[in-house]
């Protein structure tokens, strides 16, 4: 992906996160879900050697805490 191409979460949305507001940290979410879900889902093998998708909530969480503590650290 061309840097370019990469859009930002507008400023008022992180001032907004930085101050808690939470229709702003789910538009954060939101703008992360793609890497979120690819990063959180896994292939396995069942006990019969088949493949099948895991998502795991655990690690979704842990990346969105993830997240939101970054945005609160950042300086504007």
């Amino acid at each position: 992906m061309n840097e370019k191409n990469i859009k930002l979460l507008e400023r008022n949305v992180i001032e907004a996160i930085k101050e808690n507001n939470e229709t702003a940290l789910n538009k954060l979410y939101k703008h992360y879900e793609k890497f979120i879900i690819a990063y959180c889902t896994k292939m396995k093998f069942d006990e019969n050697g088949k493949p099948y998708y895991f998502f795991d909530e655990d690690k979704c969480q842990e990346i969105k805490n993830g997240l939101f503590i970054a945005v609160k650290k950042f300086k504007i």
